[in-house]
């Protein structure tokens, strides 16, 4: 089972690679603002002073804000679901065009500079043939040293220590294989269950997400779970339509205009390696830059993830709004409330720190 300290650590891993805005849905957000109050272009304003006014802060906060310093703000009230843990949220203004913070914050360099990402494969936008699909999905698996770690999926049952549902876990069960080879012979099964809950996922978007097995008959659910987070992105749907259209309305509704990118992703999490399926899709335009990425299946550790992050050019650059949603099992329970206090103040920390390092990062290229 993993701990509190690793949901924290997994959530920040994922956070550095990909930002999210989420309006009203804001729990644990931090702010960065330099350089003095920002003003945004006409396009955008109104969206930035309702998203300013959702966060309700104090004189002193606001002050520090306008000062240039990181302010991390808990809103747990706002939280919709018991597995529910918002890692943080920021906004963070740099002397920077909108076209080199996007780049920075949106592209697949994102995976290749973070230090708990094993390995990734870009699935492309969705349209690549059979082939080219199972070419991508046969580089998953499990090296020679991770032999005990593919082992445990022999003997895989429902639970919280793997993600998977009930007959993929009987699939897993069916196996057989010699110590030398248990690597190869899961890698290959795994490697089959991702690609169909991909292209699961590509045809029937979140109605399709196999719902993962727990103990007692139970199951946790990712689909109801990012479907309550759309549900709740208000200020997104209210200022940016059509890119909240392409959100909730995957596959059926998706402008021609936005870009849709898939990949499978090898981390470490809580010392494991874990695999990951996430699609990010982004809208581009003139005063902003709107992009998501969803988690739709995690292996273990965490259940699903939705980031977003909004990009909007202001006077002094770009102000770059973030936050995101983590959904795990490691939160309810008893002492729940404690759990989740310790988890948001643990991610809130590691956050402060990354943005300033960010701050850096973008101030000297």
């Amino acid at each position: 089972m993993a701990s509190i300290r690793d949901c924290g650590k997994t959530a920040i891993m994922i956070f550095r690679y990909f930002l999210w805005l989420a309006g009203r849905a804001l729990l644990t957000p931090v702010f960065f603002f330099g350089f003095g109050v920002a003003t945004a272009m006409a396009a955008t304003d109104a969206f930035v002073e309702d998203a300013i006014a959702e966060l309700d802060f104090e004189t002193t906060q606001k002050a520090d804000l306008e000062a240039g310093r990181v302010i991390s703000v808990g809103l747990p009230a706002m939280e919709r679901q018991p597995t529910e843990l918002t890692v943080g949220a920021a906004m963070m203004l740099v002397r920077r065009p909108l076209a080199d913070v996007t780049r920075v914050f949106i592209g697949d360099d994102t995976f290749r500079v973070n230090s708990e990402i094993i390995d990734f494969g870009a699935i492309g936008d969705g349209n690549a043939s059979g082939d080219e699909i199972d070419k991508i999905f046969d580089r998953i698996g499990y090296t020679e040293a991770e032999n005990e770690e593919a082992k445990k999926l022999l003997e895989a049952r429902p639970g919280d220590d793997f993600n998977l549902g009930q007959g993929e876990i009987e699939t897993f069960r069916a196996l057989q294989a010699d110590d030398g080879e248990v690597h190869e012979k899961v890698s290959k099964a795994l490697a089959d269950i991702l690609r169909k809950r991909f292209l699961d996922y590509r045809e029937g978007g979140l109605a399709a997400v196999e719902a993962y097995a727990r103990k007692g008959g139970k199951s946790a659910s990712p689909q109801q779970e990012l479907t309550t987070a759309f549900d709740s992105l208000k200020l997104l749907k209210e200022h940016f339509p059509s890119f909240y259209a392409s959100l909730s309305g995957f596959p059926a509704r998706v402008p021609a205009d936005t870009e849709n990118r898939f990949y499978w992703i090898k981390r470490v999490a809580d010392e494991r390696p874990a695999f990951a399926l996430a699609h990010r899709m982004v809208e581009r335009k003139s005063d902003y830059t709107a992009a998501m990425e969803l988690q739709f299946y995690a292996q273990h550790s965490y259940n699903s993830m939705l980031t977003l992050v909004a990009c909007v050019p202001v006077e002094e650059g770009t102000l770059v709004l973030s936050a995101i949603r983590v959904y795990t099992d490691q939160v309810t329970g008893f002492a729940s409330g404690m759990k989740k206090e310790i988890g948001r103040e643990r991610v809130a920390e590691a956050m402060t720190e990354y943005f300033r390092e960010m701050r850096e990062v973008l101030e000297v290229q």
